[in-house]
C-alpha cells in the first residue's frame, strides 16, 4: 500500500492510509518548535523512510522545512549510515533524531534516552533527551554514579542497580520549570540521606534550590526529607506522594524541610470549597475552631491550641482527622459532620478519625458514632477497625513510675507490638520477624519501666499527655527500612470498656477510628505512651500502603504569607497555592436565539504564552464569572491529576477557568482573555472525528479554505441538535475536549482553536462538509457522508439555543 505524508497539528505523520492511529494521536498532540517541523514515522512506513523511498521524500520536502525532528527509533547495524544522516543529505537540511530509543509520553512529550542528535553540514551534535526542552535539561549533572540514572521528570536515584525498564515512573511528564529527584523504587530499600545529599550538591545552586524531591520507595517520604536537609545543611523540597504512586492524595502538596526545623507548608489544596482561609493552609471551622491542612490529613483545634509540631508526621496510608479537645462544641461538631460529607467518596470512604490528645477521647468517639453510615443490620459494638491484623497490645504503666520519664515509642514501634491473630479468613498473618521484635521491645520496655504488658480490654482510661512542645527538634539519621504496608482487619474485644477509670492507662498519641462504609463507627483506640526518644535514632513511621487513588481536592491559596521560618540566604520558599474563592452562581445564558456576536480577527499568534500580568488582568476582568469557572477546574483536576504536570500550577487553573468561561459564554474579549485561552485550550486533550455546529446560510463553495481567527464551539455528538439554518460536519483532528470541565449534559462540547484552516469538501441545501485543511480527503469525506447520512435516517429537532454551537464562518 502507498504510503502518505500528511499533517496532524504542528506536525507530519508518514503512513500507510487508515494505519498508525496512535502515531497520528501522537503527532498532534507535539508542541511547534521554531525553524523545525516534527514528522512522526509510524510503523507502517519505517521500511519506506529507512530505504529513503523517492515519493514519501518528495513528499516530505513539500510538507517539512527548513529543519526536521525525526520522532522514531534509531538502531542502524554497524557500519550502516544513520538515517537522519542520510535523510538530511537528500533534503539538504538539518536532521535532529534520537540516537536509539524513543519514549513518547502523554501530552506530547518524548524522552530519548540516549539524546537526540542532530545532523546538518557540520559534525553531529547533541541535542539534550526531552522533546520539548525544558529550561533545566542543560543543568542536570553528568557525571552521575551507576545508582543515578536520568528519566523524563529529572534524575532517579536508587540504592540498586537492577533493571526497572517498564517502571511506570518513565511515563511521568516532567515539569516545565523545575527537576524532579525521585529517591527509591517499590521494593528496593531507600538511599541514603548521604547519598541522596551527594546528588543535589552537583546540582547549580539556583537549580538545587528548585528541585523537588519526591519519594517513590517504601519508607515515608518526610523521614527522608528532613534527613537529607540535616545532611545538606540547608533546605529541601519534597512533594507528598510519588507522581505514579497509586494512594490517595493528601491536602498538602509540598512542603520546606530546614535542618532542625519543623516542616513549613509550601503548597496545598482546600479539602472542600467554601472554607474561609485564615493563614497559609489554615481555614476557619467554626468561630474560634481552626482547620489545619496537614501531610496526614486534616486537624481540628481550638484558636487557643497551639500547633504541636509532633503532628507533621509522614502521610499515612489513609487520610486522616485529627480533633485537638476534650470537647466538640455543637457548632464545630455539626462543622466536622458537613466537612466530612463534601469530601469525596472515595476519600471518605477510608477517611480515619484520631485522637490527637488523650482528653479528646470521648469527643472522637462522639463524632464517629455521628458519622457512623447506614448499615443492613447493626452488628456487636465491640467490633474495630484497625491498621494491622490482630488486636493492638497497650502497656499499662506502674503507679510509681513516672510517664515524663519513660521512653518514646515510635510508630513503628507501636506496630510492632505482639497481636493476637484475627480470623483466618479475613486477617493476614502476623510475620516471624515483626513478632520476635515486638517481644523484644516488650522485654527491655518491661525491664526499664516496670510495666506490665495487656490486651486492648476493659479498664481503659487516658492519662493526660506530656508536653512536647518545648522539645527541640533532633536531627533525623538513616534508618532500616521499615516492613511492606500490612492489610487492615477487624477483630472483636476481650470485653465492654469502662469509662473514667481513676487507674489511667497510657496508650499511643493517636486513638484511630476507620470511617468505612462496610461498618458502623467502631469504638476509638486510647494512644501508647508518647515518650522521649533516644537521639540515636529519628522517628519512624508505619510504611506507607497503597490505596485506590482518590479525587483530588480543591484548591485554593492563601493571603500574603505571614507565620513561615525565615530561610537562609539563597533558600528563600514563599507558599504558592493557587486562589479559589467559593462559588457564585452566575447567570445561564439566555434560551432564546441570541445574534451572532461581532466577531473580530484574533491577534494572538498560535503558540501564544500568558504572562502573570495578564492573567491577573483576566481574573479581575471576569470577576466572579472566574470565581464561579474555577470551581469547574478544581473539580477536572481531581478528576485528571495528570493535568497538574502541564505546568505552574497558577497558570493552569487561570487558564482552564478562562476555557470555561468562554464556553459559557462565547464572544469576543480582549488580547488578555484571548492568550489565556489559547494557552488553557492547549493544556486539553484533542478529539479526532466528526463534530457538528450551527451557522447561518451563506454562499460556500467546494475547495474553499477558511481560517478561524478565534476558537470555535462545536459538539462531537453525530445525533446533537444545534441551531442556525445550516450544519456543518467538521472533520477535526486538532478539537479540543472539554469534557469534565463543562456540566455533564456538555460533556461532548468541543472546542476548535484559533488559525484553524478548514477546507469546504462538499455544500449541500443545508448542509456543508469540511474537514481540517491537511487531513486525509478521502477518509475525512467518508466520515462526513457517514455522519450526515446518519443525521438524514433520524429526526433531529431544531436547537432553540444560539448561544452555543452557533455562528458565522469566516469569510474564503
Amino acid at each position: 500500500m502507498a504510503v502518505a505524508v500528511e499533517r496532524a497539528g504542528h506536525a507530519v505523520v508518514v503512513r500507510e492510509p487508515g494505519a498508525d492511529e496512535q502515531a497520528v494521536a501522537y503527532a498532534a498532540a507535539l508542541a511547534p518548535e521554531p525553524d523545525r517541523t516534527s514528522v512522526v514515522v509510524g510503523e507502517s512506513a519505517r521500511e519506506a523512510v529507512s530505504r529513503l523511498d523517492p515519493w514519501v521524500v518528495a513528499d516530505l520536502d513539500d510538507h517539512v522545512g527548513p529543519a526536521i525532528r525525526l520522532h522514531t527509533p534509531a538502531h542502524p547495524a554497524d557500519g550502516v549510515v544513520p538515517l537522519a544522516r542520510r535523510l538530511a543529505d537528500r533534503l539538504g537540511m538539518e536532521v535532529t533524531a534520537p540516537d536509539g530509543d524513543l519514549v513518547t509520553l502523554p501530552d506530547g512529550h518524548a524522552f530519548a534516552p540516549t539524546g537526540w542528535t542532530t545532523h546538518g553540514d557540520d559534525e553531529p551534535r547533541p541535542a539534550g533527551k526531552r522533546f520539548p526542552e525544558p529550561p533545566w535539561q542543560a543543568d542536570l549533572p553528568d557525571d552521575l554514579p551507576a545508582t543515578v540514572e536520568e528519566i523524563p521528570v529529572g534524575l532517579w536515584i536508587r540504592a540498586t542497580t537492577a533493571p526497572r525498564p517498564a517502571d511506570p515512573i518513565r511515563q511521568a511528564v516532567p515539569d516545565p520549570d523545575r527537576p524532579t529527584l525521585v529517591v527509591g523504587a517499590p521494593g528496593e530499600p531507600t538511599p541514603t540521606p548521604r547519598a541522596v545529599a551527594n546528588v543535589l550538591r552537583r546540582f547549580p545552586d539556583d537549580v538545587r534550590v528548585r528541585t523537588v524531591l519526591t519519594h517513590y520507595g517504601e519508607r515515608d517520604e518526610v523521614d527522608i526529607a528532613q534527613a537529607v536537609a540535616f545532611e545538606l545543611r540547608a533546605a529541601v523540597r519534597m512533594r507528598h506522594g510519588a507522581p505514579v504512586r497509586p494512594t490517595w492524595e493528601p491536602f498538602v502538596v509540598e512542603s520546606v524541610y530546614r535542618p532542625a526545623c519543623a516542616p513549613v507548608v509550601d503548597r496545598w489544596s482546600a479539602p472542600v470549597t467554601g472554607l474561609a482561609q485564615t493563614a497559609p493552609a489554615r481555614y476557619r471551622l467554626a468561630p474560634g475552631w481552626s482547620l489545619d491542612v496537614i501531610a496526614r490529613g486534616l486537624l481540628a483545634r481550638p484558636d487557643t491550641t497551639v500547633l504541636d509540631a509532633a503532628l507533621n508526621t509522614p502521610t499515612g496510608p489513609y487520610p486522616e482527622l485529627l480533633v485537638a479537645a476534650d470537647e466538640l462544641p455543637a457548632p464545630v461538631f455539626d462543622a466536622l459532620c458537613a466537612l466530612v460529607a463534601d469530601l469525596p467518596a472515595d476519600l471518605r470512604a477510608t477517611l480515619l478519625v484520631i485522637a490527637a490528645t488523650p482528653g479528646a477521647v470521648k469527643a472522637t468517639r462522639a463524632l464517629a458514632e455521628r458519622l457512623k453510615p447506614p448499615t443492613k443490620s447493626e452488628r456487636a459494638p465491640s467490633t474495630i477497625t484497625i491498621d494491622r491484623d490482630g488486636v493492638l497490645s497497650v502497656i499499662e504503666l506502674p503507679d510509681d513510675v513516672d510517664p515524663s520519664a519513660t521512653a518514646r515509642v515510635s510508630r513503628d514501634q507501636v506496630a510492632a507490638l505482639e497481636r493476637t491473630p484475627g480470623d483466618p479468613a479475613v486477617t493476614t498473618r502476623v510475620r516471624q520477624e515483626e513478632a520476635s521484635a515486638a517481644k523484644e521491645f516488650r522485654r527491655s520496655f518491661e525491664a526499664a519501666t516496670g510495666a506490665r504488658s495487656t490486651r486492648l480490654g476493659d479498664q481503659l482510661a487516658v492519662a493526660p499527655a506530656t508536653t512536647r512542645g518545648s522539645q527541640a527538634p533532633l536531627p533525623p539519621l538513616h534508618r532500616r527500612p521499615s516492613e511492606p504496608p500490612a492489610t487492615r482487619v477487624r477483630r472483636e474485644e476481650a470485653a465492654r470498656r469502662s469509662t473514667d477509670s481513676e487507674t489511667a492507662t497510657r496508650v499511643s498519641r493517636d486513638q484511630v477510628v476507620s470511617l468505612t462504609r462496610a461498618e458502623p463507627a467502631p469504638p476509638v483506640i486510647e494512644p501508647l505512651p508518647d515518650l522521649p526518644q533516644s537521639p540515636q535514632r529519628p522517628p519512624t513511621g508505619l510504611p506507607l500502603v497503597t490505596t485506590a487513588k482518590s479525587a483530588a481536592p480543591t484548591t485554593s491559596a492563601p493571603p500574603p504569607l505571614t507565620e513561615t521560618a525565615s530561610a537562609t540566604a539563597g533558600d528563600v520558599f514563599t507558599p504558592r497555592p493557587v486562589e479559589v474563592k467559593p462559588p457564585v452562581p452566575t447567570k445561564a445564558p439566555a434560551v432564546t436565539a441570541a445574534p451572532t456576536p461581532t466577531k473580530v480577527p484574533s491577534v494572538v499568534p498560535a503558540g501564544a504564552v500568558s504572562t502573570e500580568a495578564q492573567r491577573r488582568q483576566v481574573r479581575a476582568a471576569l470577576g466572579t464569572r472566574y470565581d464561579s469557572a474555577t470551581q469547574a477546574v478544581v473539580r477536572l483536576l481531581a478528576e485528571r491529576p495528570g493535568l497538574r504536570a502541564a505546568g505552574e500550577h497558577a497558570a493552569l487553573v487561570t487558564e482552564l477557568a478562562v476555557v470555561r468561561v468562554f464556553a459559557e459564554e462565547p464572544g469576543s474579549y480582549d488580547t488578555a482573555f484571548h492568550t489565556c485561552l489559547a494557552a488553557g485550550l492547549r493544556r486539553l486533550p484533542t478529539w479526532r472525528g466528526v463534530v457538528v455546529r450551527g451557522a447561518e446560510r451563506g454562499e460556500r463553495r467546494e475547495g474553499e479554505l477558511l481560517n478561524l481567527p478565534e476558537p470555535m464551539l462545536a459538539v462531537a455528538t453525530v445525533g446533537a441538535a444545534v441551531p442556525g439554518d445550516v450544519e456543518l460536519l467538521i472533520w477535526s483532528a486538532t478539537a479540543r475536549r472539554l469534557d469534565g470541565l463543562l456540566d455533564d449534559d456538555r460533556g461532548h462540547d468541543v472546542v476548535l482553536p484559533a488559525h484553524t484552516a478548514l477546507r469546504v469538501l462538499a455544500v449541500e441545501a443545508d448542509r456543508v462538509l469540511l474537514a481540517e485543511d491537511g487531513a486525509p480527503v478521502e477518509r475525512a469525506l467518508t466520515a462526513l457522508r457517514a455522519a450526515a447520512e446518519a443525521r438524514s435516517a433520524v429526526e433531529i429537532p431544531h436547537h432553540p439555543d444560539a448561544a452555543h454551537w452557533f455562528g458565522a464562518l469566516p469569510a474564503a
